[in-house]
């Protein structure tokens, strides 16, 4: 289980929370919500046979659990990595799914009620393995992923830089190579 704590200003544990009630979770980053909640985002498996899955938690001010999510298929084994506040009190979640021996990228957007307003996954067959590893919003609303890759066989990992529109549809992608 996964603690999740809040501190005051002088250094005191306001509250604290064990997530998840059941199973095992792993946390890989938050977001501060502007009333005092928090927003989580990792993996979590109900059991130890059980796949682990993409993770949202929101919780209020006080740590109680507002809505929690476990994404995709229960049969594809998932990470959630980063998470992005909208201004409409949404999020836009961010990780990578396990499919066919490849890892792919996986983008999910949810209502400020935990609803999923839409979930897109990205592949390129000529690549074995994409990682997210952090994600922005811009000014004008658009997102901005960025994460690792290999060609396949080449052995070598390389940067991912996507810009997806407001609505999760990919406007561009660059994979930036080592030199060499």
């Amino acid at each position: 289980m996964t603690r999740l704590a809040a501190f005051a200003g002088d250094q005191r544990i306001r509250w604290q929370k064990r997530l998840p009630t059941e199973g095992r979770g792993e946390p890989a980053a938050l977001a501060a919500l502007a009333d005092g909640g928090l927003v989580l985002i990792g993996h979590r498996s109900i059991s130890e046979q059980d796949t682990a899955r993409m993770w949202v938690v929101r919780v209020d001010a006080a740590g109680e659990v507002i809505w929690e999510r476990l994404l995709g298929p229960s049969d594809e084994e998932q990470r959630g990595r980063a998470i992005v506040l909208l201004a409409d009190g949404g999020v836009v979640a961010a990780g990578d799914a396990l499919r066919k021996g490849r890892r792919a990228l996986r983008v999910v957007r949810l209502a400020a009620d935990g609803e999923v307003v839409w979930e897109r996954t990205f592949s390129d067959d000529e690549r074995d393995y994409d990682v997210a590893r952090g994600l922005a919003r811009t000014d004008n609303g658009d997102l901005v992923l960025v994460g690792s890759t290999n060609a396949k066989g080449s052995g070598e990992t390389h940067v991912l830089v996507m810009r997806l529109d407001g609505d999760g549809r990919l406007l561009w992608e660059r994979v930036f190579c080592s030199a060499g």
